[in-house]
């Protein structure tokens, strides 16, 4: 699917237009090849580069080729990652991605103040948006984390499951964000693009809010794996207590075992034909097993 947007300094209106003009965003979603050999023919561009595109797995970077400025950067997108291409040449922006660009509705919208034929101040505020989205998910998934970490002594399985989604996630955008970052600083030394002093401000505050998203990235993973220690250490001291008490029971009832094992024997044994030895025998048992569940208890075994 391909989008033509257009919106000048002096309008407020965005526009959709049929054909690709001057100062245009063009904006290409999963093409088919028929698309792709299009766009490619009418602007210029190489073809395998920009088939690259379609790949989840491209890594962020910064190729130039015939004058054109090809930058992969990446996106988040429902529980992964997703790749980004922004070509900027002559007179046009273009975008091509494999799925829709989240913060695209915000442009259409006019929820963001831009302009298209500014294409340096563009190519920055869809870095913004994407910084932006990053830091929401991960907002999101700290906010997540701390509701398991608050009963994390009644954790299921489920919930562990979910942390194994969170860690996969984070780690996902943090190997995201660590070639975006560079990106940038090859971006911001001016070799690829034109940029004005204004310019040069916005991509240091960009390139410091994606060191924050790093850290913050590392910040929350080390959270999840002291999480996940501290459950640990939880069942680990809760098997030992279970055991300690099953270990005491069983020491307990080996006295009225030992005894009425005695007396199952086939041999003369004391008080044999006395009918008060059952009683005698209840009654020291009793008093032995009630001993040892004292003294147990003031050691702390129950």
């Amino acid at each position: 699917m391909i989008k033509v947007i257009y919106k000048s300094k002096n309008s407020n209106n965005v526009d959709l237009i049929p054909e690709i003009k001057k100062g245009c965003w063009v904006n290409v979603v999963n093409p088919d090849e028929s698309e792709l050999r299009k766009v490619c023919s009418m602007l210029n561009l190489d073809n395998s580069i920009v088939k690259d595109a379609m790949d989840p797995y491209e890594v962020p970077r910064v190729e130039v080729e015939e004058g054109k400025t090809y930058i992969f950067t990446k996106y988040p997108y429902e529980t992964t990652t997703s790749t980004l291409l922004i070509v900027i040449e002559n007179e046009h922006v273009l975008l091509f991605s494999k799925e829709e660009f989240p913060a695209l509705q915000k442009f259409l919208e006019n929820k963001i103040d831009f302009c298209t034929t500014q294409k340096t101040k563009l190519v920055i505020q869809i870095f913004m948006e994407i910084n932006h989205s990053f830091q929401k998910r991960m907002y999101d998934i700290n906010k997540s984390i701390y509701q398991l970490a608050a009963k994390i002594e009644k954790i299921q399985n489920s919930d562990i499951i979910k942390f194994v989604g969170y860690e996969r996630n984070l780690n996902d955008y943090l190997s995201a964000l660590l070639p975006i970052k560079s990106t940038l600083e090859m971006l911001l030394s001016g070799k690829y693009m034109s940029l004005y002093e204004e310019d040069e401000d916005l991509f240091e505050d960009l390139s410091i809010s994606t060191t924050q998203l790093i850290e913050t990235s590392r910040s929350y993973l080390k959270n999840i794996v002291n999480i996940r220690e501290a459950y640990s250490t939880i069942l680990s001291n809760n098997l030992n207590k279970i055991m300690k008490i099953l270990t005491s029971l069983t020491v307990i009832l080996t006295i009225p075992t030992i005894i009425s094992s005695f007396y199952g024997m086939n041999i003369p044994l004391p008080f044999q034909n006395n009918p008060t030895a059952f009683g005698v025998l209840a009654i020291i048992t009793t008093g032995i097993c009630i001993s040892l569940f004292y003294f147990f208890a003031k050691k702390d075994l129950f």
